[in-house]
């Protein structure tokens, strides 16, 4: 028996087990865990992906717009206090 730390695991296990499928062939069994799967794993990828943009592409954007405006010489007060230190 393998206990799992994670709540959502033990959930997952328990209905892939709930799932009366002793007397179908393996093929038949794939293909409704798949059916189970692939609903979950949507919002995962997705959640993923948010997780990408966020820890990459907003930085990115947020310091180009700060080079932006040192170049173009527009006053901001954290270009001010950098300047003081």
């Amino acid at each position: 028996i393998v206990q799992f730390r994670s709540g959502r695991s033990n959930i997952i296990l328990k209905m892939l087990n709930s799932l009366g499928m002793r007397s179908q062939n393996r093929s038949q069994r794939i293909a409704r865990i798949y059916k189970l799967m692939k609903p979950m794993a949507i919002p995962t990828v997705g959640g993923m992906t948010v997780a990408l943009i966020t820890i990459f592409i907003v930085p990115c954007c947020y310091c180009g717009l700060m080079e932006l405006k040192l170049r173009w010489g527009i006053k901001d007060p954290r270009f001010e206090e950098n300047a003081k230190a």
